[in-house]
């Protein structure tokens, strides 16, 4: 039994050793392999062997390589030339992209202008319509402190004419008052009878409330209105032209009368006042 497995045990190393051999040496044939597994045969047999079934190698074809294709002047220049001909390719697709987008650029700003312009117009109008209202609240503040003259209280200071007088000179005096709850500034005053004019520029005489400017007018009367003025019934026209300054210290509009005064020796009083006539205008004289 042992003799067995030493007998196995030496079989299984020389395979071994024949598969090492085999991996590691030349190749060769078959038999080869059989020659050396059989630990009887001689050295002349494996080497006739060896000799006679080893094959002889194959001979290694070789095929020529491809030579380089060679590249001249003309070669090289129609390379450049391509090489060219890309760059002004990207170049040109460069400024036609730069074109599209300032051509983008201007459309937006065409349209953000005219958006602009649009609230340009919107906020004008808003402002001009708040500019109103706040006129229209100015006038309505400036209501309380709205001012006017008031003519009236005629009287008669002519001295008692003579018999002999034919064109006697006539003075009449009125009041240019002011019935407002505050103070104003008389600037002028202009009376007209006919074609006889007075006037008096540059006043700046400051009258209160509820009071009062004394005015004078003196004209001349013919024989026939002496007549009248005897019996208490000369009437003459008078015109008045006044202009303030109001406590707000603005100049306000001319104010234009025009009264009947029916006067004598005895009476003196106005028959109708006008306190607004168109048409109306004394020339102030210098």
């Amino acid at each position: 039994m042992q003799k067995r497995l030493a007998i196995l045990a030496v079989i299984a190393t020389l395979a071994a050793v024949g598969l090492l051999a085999g991996q590691t040496g030349p190749l060769g044939t078959p038999q080869q392999g059989i020659a050396e597994s059989g630990s009887g045969q001689n050295a002349e047999k494996q080497s006739n062997s060896q000799s006679g079934n080893q094959s002889s190698p194959n001979p290694v074809t070789s095929f020529p390589q491809p030579t380089a294709p060679t590249c001249d002047g003309a070669c090289q220049q129609g390379r450049q030339n391509l090489a060219i001909q890309r760059k002004l390719e990207w170049f040109t697709g460069l400024l036609a992209l730069v074109g599209f987008l300032q051509v983008g650029g201007m459309v937006w700003q065409a349209l953000l202008l005219k958006q602009t312009r649009g609230d340009v117009h919107a906020q004008a109008n808003w402002m001009k319509t708040q500019a109103d209202q706040m006129e229209r609240q100015l006038r309505l503040q400036e209501v309380p402190f709205k001012q006017w003259v008031e003519i009236g209280l005629w009287k008669n200071l002519t001295p008692h004419p003579r018999p002999t007088a034919t064109e006697p000179t006539v003075t009449l005096s009125f009041e240019v008052g002011n019935s407002t709850q505050f103070p104003f500034t008389l600037k002028r005053v202009a009376t007209r009878k006919g074609v006889e004019t007075w006037d008096s520029p540059n006043m700046e005489h400051l009258i209160p409330p509820n009071d009062y400017y004394l005015a004078y007018i003196f004209f001349h009367i013919s024989a026939a209105e002496l007549e009248l003025y005897r019996l208490d019934k000369l009437a003459a026209m008078i015109e008045i032209e006044t202009e303030i300054r109001d406590v707000l210290r603005n100049d306000c509009d001319p104010q234009h009368f025009r009264q009947t005064v029916i006067f004598g020796p005895n009476r003196c009083e106005a028959a109708k006042h006008s306190p607004h006539i168109e048409g109306f205008t004394l020339e102030q004289t210098r």
